[in-house]
């Protein structure tokens, strides 16, 4: 811990998180996948859980596509989400293919980070490639983690602060396919126009589910899908 704030203190030095007023990045633009292929394919899923049955359900998500999940609250578009990415245990019957070449970034309504009992750097460490310490902490410091944030453990931090933890780790890992379950639950304003200003250009696969209208119109969505 010392010898992470003696590293902190020298870049504090150079910028400081006031520095940054603006939160300014972007996501991956390059696209590796083919525009027409399929990326996510899911044929006859049941999802079963506390005596509720959602399904059968069938759809599938190309390349470049950009994709809102529509439906009711409790209709289950959390519960596909979650079996996309193999969070969901309450799976009974279906099949899911996923396209070998996609690396998914993925938000879920919480904003739940791996590692309860450590700090944000070691999150970051966590869910991205392998850097040198001093560009985890430029990263967390651009942003808008403060240093105090820095060193609490995750349990400590707020939605927001968690939010833009794993908004960095989707920076850092290229992901060409992001999916977003209520993003903008507990971000402030400035960072949800920052959010919207890095899918704007965003060459790869978006799926999101969301409630917020002025978030999602500005958004080039090419393809609703109704859960009922």
């Amino acid at each position: 811990m010392k010898s992470l704030k003696s590293k902190f203190k020298k870049i504090e030095e150079i910028q400081k998180p006031e520095d940054f007023p603006v939160l300014d990045f972007e996501f991956n633009k390059k696209e590796k996948i083919n525009p027409n292929s399929k990326l996510i394919n899911i044929e006859n899923l049941i999802i079963k859980y506390n005596y509720k049955s959602i399904g059968p359900i069938n759809l599938y998500i190309g390349g470049r596509e950009r994709v809102l999940l529509t439906g009711k609250n409790g209709v289950g578009k959390t519960s596909i989400i979650k079996s996309i990415i193999n969070q969901n245990e309450f799976i009974k019957e279906g099949n899911i293919e996923l396209n070998p070449s996609i690396n998914i970034g993925y938000i879920d309504q919480n904003q739940t980070l791996p590692l309860l009992n450590e700090n944000a750097i070691d999150n970051l460490r966590y869910l991205s490639s392998n850097l040198p310490l001093n560009e985890y902490i430029h990263l967390l410091i651009k942003f808008n983690i403060n240093k105090e944030a820095i060193y609490k453990k995750v349990f400590d931090l707020s939605g927001g602060e968690r939010a833009k933890i794993i908004l960095a780790s989707i920076a850092l890992n290229h992901s060409n396919i992001i999916i977003l379950d209520e993003p903008t639950n507990n971000l402030d304003n400035l960072t949800v126009e920052a959010l919207k200003k890095a899918l704007l250009p965003y060459t790869g696969t978006l799926l999101i589910v969301s409630h917020n209208q002025d978030f999602i119109k500005d958004l080039n969505i090419t393809r609703k899908i109704n859960i009922e």
